[in-house]
């Protein structure tokens, strides 16, 4: 959970200040010779990558030592995991983040909406292969895998680096880095506990697959809700169609009720999917279940 998140958290900025730099013209739609601001973007994602692997290890090997008593081997294979995963879904998502911000953008689509709930979910799919996929190979052994995640490893940490020395000091870069930062360490820190309550979840609710098969999608789509009302907001508030005020919400209203009412039919939707695999006798209670959490979180986000 806490690499969809935090993975969820640098795909919303990138996102979001991608289609606000379409809107504004500040970044081209095209993958060649763009805009100093795009380059400063990339870098900064990268780098902000690099960070909260570094923030997921340091709470995976703490969460290690002293709740469950493990040592150094331990806390060297959560690290080769984050950060290899980490490096690997960079490599796959931005290009993907990036070609849909053109596509859309050329289609007349508004990137706002578009953007970030294709690739948001895409990236969970493609973290999860990858997580497993370098969990697997941590389980299997070998002096010849272990050589190539820490190359991975080494690697990402290498660029991450480089590319801040470079870019250090250009106002686009820093803009973003100083911004993000924070939060991401606070997001970083809230999901580390995250493995730890879905294990609670389990002893709470008990075998129920039906619910299992849902959750990672109901993360997902909340996430993609919150983009969707604050990523249009941004760009309204950047084009001088909101003012910076906390009564501008009246403006917005109708942006918060497509992604309130898009996000109660697919909560409703993936209700239907698991039933027909599980059995129809839960449809009921599962029904009830997402629709009060629907109604009781997107308020709230």
């Amino acid at each position: 959970p806490g690499l969809l998140r935090v993975r969820g958290a640098i795909g919303g900025l990138c996102s979001g200040r991608l289609s606000t730099g379409l809107h504004l013209g500040t970044i081209q739609p095209r993958l060649h010779n763009n805009t100093a601001e795009a380059y400063q973007l990339f870098s900064s994602i990268i780098v902000l990558t690099a960070l909260s692997a570094t923030l997921l290890s340091l709470g995976g090997v703490i969460f290690q030592v002293l709740v469950e008593g493990n040592g150094l081997p331990e806390s060297l294979e959560i690290i080769q995991a984050v950060y290899t995963s980490m490096a690997l879904s960079l490599a796959t998502i931005t290009p993907i983040t990036f070609t849909v911000s053109i596509l859309s953008f050329e289609r007349g689509w508004d990137p706002d909406v578009v953007v970030y709930a294709i690739t948001s979910t895409s990236a969970d799919i493609l973290i999860s292969l990858i997580f497993v996929s370098v969990m697997r190979s941590l389980l299997q052994g070998g002096w010849g895998v272990a050589f190539l995640r820490w190359m991975v490893t080494l690697g990402f940490i290498g660029l991450a680096t480089w590319l801040h020395l470079e870019n250090r000091g250009k106002p686009g870069y820093s803009k973003t880095l100083k911004e993000a930062r924070g939060t991401l360490v606070v997001v970083s820190t809230i999901v580390t506990f995250t493995g730890l309550t879905l294990g609670r979840l389990s002893q709470a609710i008990g075998n129920a697959p039906e619910v299992y098969t849902i959750y990672p999608a109901i993360i997902s789509n909340v996430g993609d809700a919150g983009s969707m009302i604050g990523s249009t907001a941004t760009t309204k508030l950047n084009l001088g169609l909101l003012e910076a005020r906390l009564e501008s919400f009246k403006g917005h209203l109708r942006e918060v009720g497509y992604a309130w009412a898009s996000s109660l039919i697919m909560f409703t939707l993936y209700s239907l999917v698991s039933c027909a695999l599980y059995g129809w006798a839960n449809l009921p209670r599962l029904l009830a279940t997402v629709w009060l959490t629907n109604i009781l979180i997107i308020p709230f986000i």
